[in-house]
């Protein structure tokens, strides 16, 4: 019995879910960005960046994060908690900037693809 009630107590939300993984994002970004700006492209060797692929399996987690919240309320018409989250902490802006420097490269793509994702997959707008 408390097994269980552990298990129950100890469960991780889908929001916590949602902040751990912008978390180790924003992490990554945060190292991308710093070298972006501080070396020019050709002097970034690629096991200096965090990898593209981590990248973007953090950010599949949060997309089907985000639009399984968003089936979830359909029927109320308001944001949720995971995507006010989002919004708040500057999730867009930060993938923009992301994007926008390439670096890793290739991220544009990966960010490019989440955004389309999102917008057709969140309905409740």
């Amino acid at each position: 019995m408390i097994k269980n009630l552990w298990k129950r107590w100890n469960k991780k939300t889908t929001y916590d879910e949602l902040i751990q993984s912008w978390e180790k994002l924003e992490g990554l970004l945060g190292l991308t960005h710093s070298f972006a700006k501080n070396h020019s492209a050709s002097s970034i060797e690629s096991g200096d960046l965090p990898r593209l692929s981590d990248i973007a399996q953090l950010l599949s987690t949060i997309t089907a994060i985000l639009i399984k919240e968003d089936q979830e309320i359909s029927d109320i018409r308001e944001v949720g908690d995971c995507l006010e989250y989002a919004l708040n902490n500057g999730f867009c802006e930060k993938l923009c900037a992301a994007a926008e420097t390439n670096q890793p490269l290739g991220i544009m793509e990966v960010v490019l693809i989440v955004i389309t994702n999102l917008l057709g997959g969140i309905k409740n707008q």
